[in-house]
């Protein structure tokens, strides 16, 4: 058993990278009704997620850093929030799906993607938050409140979206609370780049998170709104 619990450590991140696959490649299936794929069009799509979600986290890692890869960090998760949204969006012109739709689905490819994340940092141990009111070796319980908010945004919106209930505004909703979450988290988080006063470099990502998701909803309800007219 601790030799299978050692292999498992040491090769986490393939086994959380064909966990990410297969769940998005089930889930692809489930909005077969919504999208009209083929089942071997959801594997090529849940397999690029991987490989582009992955990629850009860990470019972004290396970006933090100024290119100096042997001081970035293993990955950043703000990475895939950020580039994902043009993978589907090419999807979306690729397969002449309607991009509403597409992007829905893809907000919930990209919180299973992150579930997998963060519990990558929980086997490495890094991420990890700072010690709680001086009670060590207690930390706070940074990535375990995230895994929360991922459960219970994938619960509420991938309901909504197999009932076909939303209409676009799952993804830029998700880069709000994001945003906003993670600025509050970041305050009590170990960082190991730069930092700006209080403030550490990933509050920069969070606001830009906000940012993008607020203007892109209210974009979207205005678009709404002329179309209810």
């Amino acid at each position: 058993m601790n030799e299978i619990l050692t292999w498992g450590k040491e090769h986490a991140l393939l086994i959380f990278a064909i966990a990410i696959i297969l769940f998005n490649f089930a889930w692809l299936l489930l909005c077969r009704k919504q999208l009209d794929l083929k089942w071997y069009v959801a594997l090529v799509i849940a397999i690029l997620h991987d490989i582009v979600g992955y990629t850009a986290m860990r470019l972004l890692a290396i970006i933090e850093v100024g290119g100096d890869i042997s001081k970035a960090a293993n990955m950043r998760l703000f990475g895939a929030v950020f580039l994902l949204p043009l993978l589907y969006f090419l999807v979306a012109k690729l397969l002449k799906k309607k991009n509403a739709v597409v992007m829905d689905v893809a907000a919930i490819c990209l919180t299973i993607g992150l579930v997998f994340g963060r519990l990558d940092c929980l086997v490495s141990g890094c991420c990890k938050g700072v010690i709680f009111f001086g009670l060590s070796p207690i930390r706070w319980p940074l990535r375990e409140i995230e895994l929360v908010f991922y459960v219970f945004f994938l619960i509420h919106y991938g309901r909504r979206i197999l009932n076909e209930q939303t209409h676009g505004e799952v993804y830029p909703v998700f880069m709000i609370q994001y945003g906003a979450l993670r600025f509050l988290l970041e305050w009590f988080r170990e960082e190991y780049t730069t930092s700006f006063g209080i403030f550490h470099l990933a509050h920069i990502w969070c606001v830009i998170s906000f940012a993008i998701g607020l203007s892109t909803y209210y974009e979207l309800q205005s678009k709404g709104k002329k179309v209810r007219r």
